[in-house]
């Protein structure tokens, strides 16, 4: 495979023919579930494909490799490392032999929307909004086209609850930051390919002083799940990173909106403070201007 998904599916189909009919459902299940490989044992792989564990690793050594853990390693360097410019404009090119780009492109964004829905645990989703609505604050960090994510989710989620912080890395200490951080607190990271090492650096820091990682990323392999509690791989089997810009943003609102509504005293509160401010000195208004 070596960073091919297309080479390896070739692989395994030059192979299809020969093998038992044990390890032909090993393949077949490989082949429509390659995520499962990367997260699951191969006896948890022989239960879900209806085969042995034996006959899992039989099917590795079938297509060359020394034992399941090889075919595993592979694997997983292909789900991290899939994301590029290249492949982000090599889809747009294709889509745009179709009529209607801004009409292809936005079915691909609700596309990717439906494959987080699908794909997104709902017992987890519901104790990430337990942590960050029993939360005594909230730091929330993404690098790079990540940031856009991060400011977003700060700003917003510090409407609806308070204590919610961005970390900046061009003017923020996160020796500070991370100071005021305890076991009571919420770390949400953004983290999608190439995996920025200072986000990981944060992460591991604040996984050591036993604060609670919310990790968003694009692989359930990605590097930030070495040290977050929860993690939600909101990528896609295909394209790049910057394909899930505005898939990432609708999961985001369901999250700011299942601490809106599941902490409504807290928000009522919230409301009433923000309304009660001096918005005629803030907002424009047509009366009195000038």
């Amino acid at each position: 495979m070596k960073g091919n998904m297309q080479n390896f599916q070739q692989k395994v189909m030059e192979h299809f023919n020969q093998l038992p009919n044990g390890q032909k459902r090993a393949a077949k299940f490989l082949l429509e579930n390659a995520d499962f490989f990367t997260i699951h044992s191969a006896a948890e792989v022989g239960a879900a494909a209806g085969v042995s564990e034996t006959t899992v690793i039989r099917f590795c050594y079938s297509l060359g490799y020394s034992g399941y853990s090889e075919l595993q390693r592979e694997l997983r360097q292909h789900l991290i490392s899939r994301s590029s410019l290249a492949r982000y404009q090599t889809s747009k090119l294709e889509l745009d032999r179709q009529p209607g780009l801004f009409v292809q492109v936005m079915k691909q964004d609700i596309a990717n929307i439906q494959h987080i829905i699908e794909h997104t645990s709902e017992e987890e989703f519901n104790l990430a909004v337990e942590r960050l609505i029993a939360a005594d604050r909230v730091l929330v960090t993404g690098m790079r086209a990540s940031y856009s994510h991060a400011n977003w989710l700060s700003f917003t989620l510090n409407l609806v609850r308070g204590n919610v912080e961005l970390f900046r890395p061009d003017t923020d200490d996160i020796i500070l930051k991370g100071s005021a951080m305890t076991a009571q607190s919420v770390l949400v990271a953004f983290s999608f390919h190439r995996y920025v090492k200072e986000t990981l650096q944060i992460a591991k820091a604040m996984k050591k002083r036993g604060v609670c990682v919310i990790g968003i990323t694009d692989s359930p392999v990605a590097p930030i799940s070495r040290y977050a509690d929860l993690v939600f791989p909101v990528g896609t089997a295909q394209g790049s990173s910057l394909d899930v810009l505005v898939s990432v943003f609708s999961f985001l609102n369901a999250l700011v909106a299942g601490v809106s509504v599941r902490d409504r005293e807290r928000f009522d509160k919230r409301k009433e403070a923000y309304d009660s401010t001096w918005l005629d000195h803030i907002f424009y208004q047509e009366e009195g201007l000038e």
